[in-house]
């Protein structure tokens, strides 16, 4: 009896080991076929995106830096100047005089308002005496206003209209392309004060590797008709060459006008020559030299 129920027992384990091992071989049947199936489906990610063309998409270096997207505000530039001046003085006569004066203040715009044109505005509060002997006297008005068509960087030929100052010395206007290391003095110097000429002129002008040359014409205030017969006959070239980098500018020009006493300055100073009759006017021919090193000018 106790020899049965000892032979049963053991008979028993011995199944169970028997089950034991068949569902541990099951259990590691299933993890292989897993693992299996893991590799297969990496493999066939690894074969849709390869490893090389990632590498060096990873490591290839930016050719450009990025760049936003141009707004409507990027083509707009805005300028101006506020200028204050106290000085003392005395003339030839002894006569000693001292005074503080608010001398400039304007407002400059550029705008590209299209892709082959350019339009340029400047706005002058005119100064005077304080008090102002009338009212219309201080005033705001309509300084430089220009428009260029074309692209020089593009195609050399441009043509520009408007009311500024003529390409005559080294004056070049008061607009925002006007930059501010062109002018070194607050006051400006003989030469811009007597010959600067401000006009309502049209120039057809070239620019190509530095090289620059125009021919313009413009309504003078001098007549030699006389008699009201005002004709649109004055004229004036311009050439020159300028080149910039980072330590050096050097810019040199020439330039003729058929009109020397359209200027402002000799305008104010001989009005009695502003009909000169058949004597013909008196032409003049400027040249300038600019050279700029290390953010020194001369």
């Amino acid at each position: 009896m106790m020899k049965d129920v000892i032979s049963q027992n053991e008979e028993l384990q011995r199944r169970i080991r028997e089950l034991e091992a068949a569902m541990a071989k099951q259990e590691q049947a299933t993890k292989d076929a897993a693992r299996e199936a893991a590799k297969e489906a990496a493999k066939a990610l690894t074969q849709e995106a390869p490893k090389e063309p990632a590498k060096a998409a990873a490591t290839a270096p930016a050719t450009e830096p990025a760049k936003a997207k141009k707004g409507s505000l990027d083509k707009i530039q805005l300028g101006g100047a506020i200028e204050v001046e106290a000085g003392k003085r005395r003339d030839f006569a002894g006569v000693r005089t001292s005074d503080f004066t608010l001398t400039t203040a304007e407002f400059d715009f550029e705008a590209d308002v299209v892709t082959w044109g350019k339009a340029e505005l400047s706005l002058q509060w005119i100064s005077c005496s304080t008090p102002c002997a009338t009212p219309d006297t201080d005033k705001i008005t309509v300084n430089e206003a220009l428009i260029t068509l074309g692209k020089p960087e593009k195609f050399p030929l441009y043509l520009k209209a408007g009311r500024g100052v003529v390409p005559f010395g080294i004056s070049t206007g008061t607009t925002v392309a006007a930059k501010l290391e062109e002018t070194l003095t607050i006051t400006g110097p003989l030469t811009v004060e007597v010959f600067e000429t401000k006009e309502d002129y049209v120039l057809l002008g070239a620019k190509a590797y530095g090289f620059r040359a125009g021919a313009y014409v413009f309504n003078g205030s001098t007549n030699q008709v006389g008699g009201g017969g005002k004709r649109l006959e004055h004229y004036g070239l311009t050439a020159g060459y300028a080149v910039q980098t980072d330590t050096l500018s050097f810019d040199a020009g020439a330039d003729l006008i058929d009109s020397v006493f359209d200027s402002d300055g000799l305008t104010r100073g001989f009005p009695e020559l502003q009909n000169p009759g058949r004597r013909g006017y008196v032409s003049g021919v400027s040249g300038h030299v600019r050279l700029g090193l290390w953010g020194f000018s001369l």
